[in-house]
């Protein structure tokens, strides 16, 4: 997950004020997740697939 992928899932999760929501959804820190979304840190393989999880759990249902 790079860091623009990062900040498209948290703004569509939380909107714009999405780094602490997304961190504690996560169990991280505000500053890992702002690390990550600036670039200074590499986002962790189990970081991104958390944060896939939820994206994917928050979509609506399909319609039948």
């Amino acid at each position: 997950m790079t860091p623009k992928q990062l900040e498209r899932t948290g703004q569509k999760l939380f909107g714009n004020q999405w780094k602490s929501p997304l961190a504690r959804a996560i169990g991280k820190t505000y500053r890992q997740v702002l690390r990550y979304a600036k670039g200074e840190a590499e986002i962790p393989v189990d970081t991104a697939i958390a944060i896939k999880c939820l994206a994917y759990h928050d979509q609506e249902p399909p319609r039948s």
